[in-house]
């Protein structure tokens, strides 16, 4: 009779029973679980987005010293030794095309972790991130106009 009475009692409070309610807190415990490491991976593809474009800009800030240093260096020889300008030009371009090289990679890298956060942003995740801001600039030849008469890094 007390059994019936406990099972009475249960099934007035919406069905709880001991048994019951284990695996209410097992289902809680299991999604706070997976809410967690949702957050963490969010937070670390955060974590990394922001890494790389801290180094997209130092590549930016690299390639603007370069242009700067070869128009210091060239600019005493350009109309007294044209084959001296030639040749810091060369030096240069190498140089810059190496980090023009570096930038697209970076580029491509912050695009890839942005697809990533853009897939989990339709899995529920709540952080939102704007992408980083990418001027034609960066795309253009990144010693022009070439005053020398040698060729654009564009036609290399």
């Amino acid at each position: 009779a007390a059994a019936a009475a406990a099972a009475a009692a249960a099934a007035a409070r919406g069905g709880e029973t001991r048994r019951g309610r284990g695996a209410i807190m097992s289902e809680f415990w299991s999604k706070t679980k997976s809410g967690l490491a949702s957050a963490a991976d969010v937070s670390k593809r955060a974590a990394l987005r922001t890494k790389a474009n801290g180094e997209l800009e130092m590549l930016k800030r690299k390639l603007a010293k370069l242009k700067h240093d070869f128009g210091a260096e060239v600019f005493p020889f350009y109309e007294s030794d044209k084959t001296k300008a030639d040749a810091i030009y060369h030096s240069y371009r190498m140089r810059v095309e190496e980090v023009v090289a570096q930038i697209a990679h970076k580029q491509d890298e912050i695009s890839h972790l942005h697809k990533k956060h853009a897939k989990g942003q339709q899995g529920g995740d709540q952080v939102r991130s704007q992408p980083s801001q990418v001027s034609q600039a960066d795309h253009q030849d990144p010693v022009a106009p070439n005053p020398l008469g040698s060729p654009s890094m564009s036609e290399i």
